[in-house]
């Protein structure tokens, strides 16, 4: 797949699925202790067996019916176990059971702590000789998670020469298995690990051969499962544009389905909807929403700003008890949780502070705020009689200027140079190695470009400036009003109604434009890291940054919960 991290032509969808199968109220972990004869002990929850053997460096992942998986660690040089010494039952219950195994490496021996619960979870504690745990298998895609922004997927034919790639460490890391039938995803708390992918293979063969995570002292779970169209991969084709088209797939079972397909350029998520339906959002206006169900089948329809070749991935993040980060909350403590799960609400700048006005409130909802007021002075003509309902009316309307250009246009301002200076301040720790300079680089230019087109969207005005003006047309307009004038008085004021609409038409514009630009930097910025492992330490703060201020922007994402939250069609 090529994305546009690069420039190459964009992968048109991206995602996982990851889904832990719903275990029996009885499930409960078995032991196989033959360490002392054929050299293996087993560990089986009924759902999951987890292996170790002389023969083998590791740990050895099954499901019910065959191998998923390796789990082998490695050490702080980086070697990967090459044997396995010795492996003792250091406890075993119902509910799990752990053991304590040494394997060999290249210059020294590996200790690790394996558990294995009864809901089939793996848990990897950390020891003094265990730098981390690398899960091998023949994986198709590696992704990175974002839970209410974008996914970044990675396929190894895009990389055809590092043999690692460098990744934001964000708790969760998902491999896609080849065939759409099986998933791993390694979660742990938030801290100083890192996590990187290792490629393999030439050519067609190139693939991702294990997802590495070090454990800086923590604990790392693991989690796989292996069913039929768990993920499923779309070929995307230009005659799929504008027309309803049936997908050779179907739900599993109930979550939040969804697919990221590529518009205006940018990779942007669309959730799984039970029914056809036309919503409008800025700058892209009515369009029939592009992934829904219409009896039982699934179709995709294509607008025409939406790409229509590549691939795109259909998979599940969340929406029910057993998918991604209901594995990484559930196995998760408290606090490392709450960490994670911070960014949970949305400040609707649609939404203001209404002012009470005798026998209700005045409009506080722009859209219909700002027709009103057109309407209503139209109709009455600025009467004197009118005067203070056209004062609370204009207030209004002022008050959400002001509101757009203190709070929205002027955080948007400190975010781009916030990130700005970030930059700065990484280019002046050297020396820098090329991996490093690259990010930088790519990213200062995507910035400079989102700050070029955010200023001209402006006019050139600060938000000082912005609200000079709208003080301005308020108190004019509440002059005229008091002319008595008559209807002749209409066209002024009707003008700085226009002004005020103006505003507040391009906050919708410009909010929706802002949105695209950061999403594209989020993602970037986990393309961008991927040569040196400071730049994915980089990218780890700058995407934080940019997380944390488009949780207050509207119409940023269409289809993820907590972000566009007026654009998530009802499930």
């Amino acid at each position: 797949m090529r994305r546009s991290k690069t420039g190459r032509a964009a992968l048109a969808g991206a995602a996982l699925l990851l889904t832990l199968a719903a275990w029996p109220a009885t499930a409960a972990v078995t032991v196989t202790d033959s360490w002392g004869g054929a050299g293996t002990v087993s560990l089986d929850s009924g759902t999951r067996r987890l292996t170790f053997s002389k023969r083998q460096p590791g740990a050895q992942v099954h499901d019910t019916t065959a191998p998923v998986m390796s789990l082998v660690p490695f050490d702080a040089n980086g070697d990967r176990a090459t044997g396995t010494v010795s492996c003792k039952v250091a406890e075993a219950s119902p509910g799990s059971a752990r053991c304590e195994v040494v394997f060999s490496a290249k210059r020294q021996s590996i200790e690790a702590i394996f558990t294995l619960t009864a809901a089939g979870a793996i848990r990897i504690d950390p020891t003094p000789t265990l730098t981390g745990i690398a899960a091998q298998a023949d994986f198709a895609y590696g992704v990175l998670p974002s839970r209410h922004l974008d996914d970044d997927v990675y396929d190894a034919a895009d990389y055809p020469k590092p043999s690692r790639l460098c990744l934001p460490s964000e708790s969760l890391l998902v491999g896609l298995f080849h065939g759409g039938s099986r998933v791993v995803a390694l979660a742990w708390p938030p801290g100083d690990q890192t996590a990187r992918l290792a490629l393999t293979g030439a050519g067609k063969a190139r693939h991702i051969e294990a997802l590495e995570v070090t454990l800086a002292g923590r604990e790392l779970f693991v989690g796989a499962l292996s069913a039929p169209s768990i993920w499923q991969e779309v070929e995307l084709q230009p005659d799929f544009e504008e027309q309803d088209t049936a997908l050779d797939w179907k739900p599993p079972f109930q979550a939040a389905w969804k697919i990221q397909l590529t518009e205006l350029g940018v990779p942007t998520t669309f959730r799984f909807v039970g029914d056809r339906r036309r919503p409008w959002r800025p700058t892209i206006g009515f369009y029939i929403w592009p992934f829904f169900s219409e009896g039982d089948k699934t179709l995709l329809h294509l607008h025409k700003k939406l790409a229509s070749t590549g691939k795109a991935l259909i998979y599940a993040l969340e929406g029910n008890e057993q998918t991604p980060y209901a594995f990484l909350t559930a196995n998760l403590a408290a606090e490392d949780q709450r960490k994670l799960t911070e960014l949970h609400a949305v400040e609707h700048y649609y939404v203001l502070d209404p002012r009470p006005v005798e026998g209700g409130f005045v409009m506080n909802a722009h859209c219909a705020g700002r027709d009103q007021l057109k309407t209503t002075t139209l109709t009455v003509g600025a009467q004197a009689r009118d005067v203070a309902f056209l004062d609370t009316h204009i207030s209004d309307r002022v008050h959400e200027c002001q509101w757009i250009a203190s709070g929205h246009v002027q955080r948007s301002l400190d975010c781009i140079a916030a990130l700005g200076e970030d930059l700065a301040g990484w280019r002046q720790q050297a020396p820098l190695d090329p991996g490093t300079q690259s990010f930088l680089d790519a990213l200062g230019e995507t910035l400079a470009s989102m700050h070029d087109e955010y200023l001209a969207r402006l006019g050139g005005e600060t938000s000082e400036q912005m609200i000079q003006r709208i003080d301005g047309v308020g108190e004019r307009f509440k002059a005229l009003i008091r002319q008595d004038g008559g209807p002749e008085t209409c066209p002024e004021i009707l003008a700085d109604i226009n002004e005020l609409n103006a505003i507040i038409s391009l906050e919708e514009d410009q909010g929706r434009r802002f949105g695209t630009w950061g999403r594209k930097l989020f993602q970037q910025a986990g393309y961008a890291c991927v040569e040196s492992p400071t730049a994915a330490q980089h990218a780890q703060a700058f995407r934080s940054r940019l997380r944390e201020h488009l949780r207050y922007r509207q119409y940023e994402s269409p289809g993820t919960a907590g972000y566009a939250t007026n654009l998530l069609p009802a499930q």
